[in-house]
């Protein structure tokens, strides 16, 4: 049975997370990932199966630092990165997610438009 009040807490943590991410950002930090994980994990110990919600690992990136041209040579950031339109495509899908499975639960209450 699923604890509905883990189901509002985490997603609590998701709205607020996708209201709360820097808003003008490209790239978005790794922290914010680690959080949005957090609250799939809460929910993945309530046996539910969100895989392909989460960011891959492969999408997050060290930043390209500086680059010299006559040399070749590359430095990259220490902290790591992912696209802010690949997270908010995967927060906006568990979202909806949640909201359809809502929904559902909801009591029909009224008169039933067939027989």
């Amino acid at each position: 049975m699923i604890d509905q009040d883990i189901l509002k807490r985490a997603y609590a943590v998701l709205v607020a997370l996708k209201e709360n991410l820097p808003p003008k950002s490209f790239h978005i930090h790794e922290k914010y990932v680690q959080e949005y994980h957090a609250a799939i994990g809460d929910l993945e110990k309530q046996r539910l199966d969100l895989k392909q919600f989460k960011i891959p690992e492969s999408e997050i990136e060290r930043r390209l630092a500086s680059y010299n041209g006559m040399s070749g040579e590359s430095t990259y950031s220490d902290d790591r990165y992912v696209e802010r339109a690949f997270l908010m495509t995967k927060l906006d899908a568990l979202l909806s997610y949640f909201s359809l499975s809502m929904d559902e639960r909801k009591p029909r209450i009224g008169f039933s438009q067939g027989r």
